[in-house]
Order: C-alpha cells, then sequence, then structure tokens
C-alpha cells in the first residue's frame, strides 16, 4: 500500500536513486516523482532491472493552471509512459462554488488516461467538513479511482477524521489515497482500518515505516 513519494521540491538524483531501489527491493506499488524526473526514473529502473510503476502529479502542488496547460501536461505524461496520475483539483474554483468546473476538469483528465489510475488530490487541510463531502463526491462522480487527502505540501497533517469523513461521504464507490503528514507504522494502521488502500508517504518516512514492518516487535513506531 505504500507509495514512496519524491514530490517536494528539493529532491535530487541521488534520492531519487534511493527511491526507486527502495521501492524496488519491498515490492511497494508505485513511486511518485515530479514529472522532470520521469526519464531519469525509468532509466535507474531499468539499470536495477526493476520495475515499479511511475506516478506523476497534474496541476502539482497548487491545481491553479488552466485546464489546457493540465491536459498539456497529462498528454505529455502519457506519451512518456506514466502508469498512474495525481491530478491537484482546482480548488479555487471548488471554494468560489464554481462545482461544474471541477467536474468538467476531473471528468476530462479521467477520459484521457483511458483507464489508468487517476488520484483526485482534494487538500483536505484547508476545507471544512461539508467541503470536504461535497467535493469526494464529486470525485465519485467524475470516475476517478481514488480521492486523496492532500499534496504533502501543507503544513498540517491528514487526520483520521479526514479519513472517517471521506469515508462516510462515499460509502466504498471509491477508493482513499492517504498523504500529508503520515510518519508511522501505527497511523498506517489505523487509516487501512477505516478503508485507505493507498498510502503517498515520502521516502524519509517510508523507510522508517518498511523497517518497522520488519521488527514489528520493537516498542518505537
Amino acid at each position: 500500500m505504500l507509495e514512496i513519494s519524491m514530490v517536494q521540491n528539493d529532491g535530487t538524483l541521488d534520492q531519487l536513486k534511493r527511491v526507486v531501489k527502495t521501492a524496488g527491493e519491498n515490492n511497494c506499488p508505485c513511486v511518485y516523482i515530479l514529472d522532470s524526473f520521469f526519464e531519469d526514473a525509468k532509466r535507474e529502473m531499468q539499470r536495477g532491472e526493476t520495475r515499479v510503476p511511475i506516478g506523476c502529479g497534474v496541476g502539482f502542488p497548487s491545481g491553479g493552471e488552466s485546464l489546457d496547460v493540465k491536459r498539456f501536461q497529462l498528454d505529455r505524461l502519457l506519451n512518456l509512459g506514466c502508469d498512474e496520475f495525481d491530478i491537484v483539483l482546482n480548488l479555487g474554483r471548488f471554494l468560489s462554488g464554481d462545482y461544474s468546473y471541477v467536474e468538467k476538469e476531473l471528468k476530462s483528465m479521467v477520459k484521457t488516461v483511458s483507464g489508468k489510475p487517476v488520484k483526485a488530490i482534494i487538500e483536505v487541510m484547508i476545507l471544512s467538513k461539508t467541503q470536504i463531502e461535497d467535493i469526494s463526491k464529486i470525485c465519485v462522480e467524475c470516475g476517478a479511482d481514488y480521492v486523496k487527502t492532500g499534496t504533502g505540501w501543507s503544513k498540517k497533517p491528514t487526520t483520521i477524521e479526514h479519513i472517517e469523513i471521506i469515508k462516510n461521504a462515499v460509502g466504498g464507490q471509491i477508493k482513499i489515497k492517504a498523504s500529508g503528514g503520515i510518519r508511522s507504522l501505527s497511523m498506517v494502521n489505523k487509516m487501512s482500518e477505516l478503508g485507505v488502500s493507498r498510502f503517498g508517504v515520502n521516502f524519509k518516512s517510508a523507510v522508517k515505516i518498511l523497517d518497522k514492518c520488519k521488527r514489528p516487535d520493537e516498542n518505537s513506531e
């Protein structure tokens, strides 16, 4: 369930090599990187004879780009062979009450990728309970595969309460990916019990969680 991510703006090629190696060794379902590193990740996998799906963000991290810009980025990533897509929804439009804009944008993205996984990022940290419910339902209606809690760029973490709100809103009609401030195996376990099936975690925290999985009897998280 653990997707190792390198999506902060200080990620380096050396770190990318460690991300790919660790993901391969631990059978992670995907690595997430900024799109300028996509071809580097492919080369690193070929060099190490590993194959882990590669995911990238679209409109990452603000989501405020025009639909034409997002389509251009999406088409480019598809041509490169990107396997999964985290699409940042236009929260400014959503918070302005322009739900039709958000629906049009997400439906267009889902249609374009033709069956590849789409995870719609809603940034729960800045939304009210009602807003989380409304935007989660939009994700369901537009055919996204996952609701993703956040980009990981917020100073606030995803919480158990956020997951419970999404779960109750979507009623099992869509999968949930949690990201943002997830630092321990205990939190992963708690969220997975609520139905989260994917976690986006930065490299440092991912290594800590994976090590804990291998030594479950230790007291530290």
